[in-house]
């Protein structure tokens, strides 16, 4: 898998947490007014699901821009 690939799986998985997270927010926010019921806890727990492979997807990518950086810093050196 090259480099842009683990961006954009990061970039796709960050926007599936975003959207899951207003979702359950906006729930939330129309519960409190009494115009709907609040989040269940499967919808939240989704909410962080997501957010935690989203969080591992940037992990990777980030790994990957150190390792290139650093075989770029050894290439330099020589």
């Amino acid at each position: 898998m090259g480099s842009s690939d683990l961006f954009r799986n990061w970039r796709l998985a960050d926007q599936a947490a975003m959207a899951a997270t207003q979702f359950t927010v906006t729930k939330s926010i129309l519960a409190l007014d009494g115009r709907g019921e609040p989040p269940s806890r499967d919808e939240t727990e989704t909410v962080k699901m997501l957010r935690r492979i989203a969080d591992a997807q940037f992990t990777l990518a980030m790994v990957r821009m150190d390792q290139l950086a650093q075989s770029i810093g050894t290439e330099r050196r020589r």
